[in-house]
């Protein structure tokens, strides 16, 4: 069985309804309106500096199974400048993800990236140390837990490197940041031109590091299963830049969206 690397801690999903908080302080100022990011108050928050030294080897973990839909290119949905990030919310519903230790079966929402002001810096988590220069969730669910249940949400974690090529796996979905570069703006995506899901598949998808811990926007609910693989993505430089010509509310860059560690 192949070895999977296991992050064992008793420490999120990037979402939130509300609109009244940003990234000015890297989320130092969160607590003052939202109880749950008070790091001293709930343990299990999230990000973390992932210490490979720490962490527990665990061969029992199976390999993540993904339903066919994912092998499927054509997506419908919705991408979307929401002021803190690029989103794509998926519609269909179909995309399945279980083994790796989850617990059941969960379906995919959406993904979104964050990311500093250049391409030097800007993932929410650290790896011994080392922040990287971006950081993509791909954000899933399972309805059989209820709400503010720990393992409702399960966020499969990249790290991003820059590279020379332009990333095979995203190049579609970045490729049109140009329709919603404003805030609050949001556009079907072309179906045939979102995220090579099938790519994603056929990454090293059996050497990641878990834990249980938060959103890392406010709410901050303690409600998700972390899995941060260990092998970064590559996008290229202009990839990058792309990114930071969305807007938010005030009409400033849309950067360093990253929350402190805790």
């Amino acid at each position: 069985m192949k070895g999977l690397i296991c992050l064992l801690c008793a420490l999120a999903l990037d979402y939130s309804l509300a609109a009244d908080w940003g990234y000015d302080q890297q989320g130092n100022d969160w607590p003052d309106s939202y109880e749950m990011c008070y790091d001293g108050g709930y343990s299990h928050q999230t990000p973390i500096n992932i210490v490979t030294g720490e962490a527990v080897r665990n061969d029992l973990l199976v390999p993540f199974q993904f339903s066919s839909s994912w092998l499927d290119d054509v997506a419908d949905g919705l991408i979307s400048n929401n002021g803190h990030t690029f989103q794509f919310s998926d519609n269909d519903g179909t995309r399945k993800v279980s083994g790796g230790g989850l617990d059941g079966t969960y379906t995919f929402l959406q993904v979104h990236f964050h990311y500093g002001s250049s391409d030097s810096y800007g993932s929410e988590h650290f790896r011994d140390g080392f922040q990287y220069p971006a950081e993509v969730h791909f954000v899933t669910i399972n309805n059989a837990f209820q709400t503010g249940q720990v393992g409702r949400l399960a966020v499969l974690g990249f790290f991003i490197e820059i590279g020379e090529r332009d990333s095979e796996l995203f190049g579609p979905i970045i490729s049109q940041i140009s329709e919603v570069q404003d805030y609050n703006t949001a556009n079907n995506a072309s179906k045939d031109n979102v995220i090579n899901f099938g790519a994603l598949t056929r990454l090293d998808l059996d050497h990641y590091f878990r834990y249980y811990g938060s959103l890392t926007t406010p709410p901050c609910s303690p409600v998700v299963v972390w899995t941060m693989f260990k092998k970064p993505l590559y996008i290229s430089e202009s990839q990058y830049d792309q990114l930071l010509t969305m807007t938010d509310g005030d009409g400033a860059a849309i950067e360093n969206n990253f929350r402190r560690l805790m």
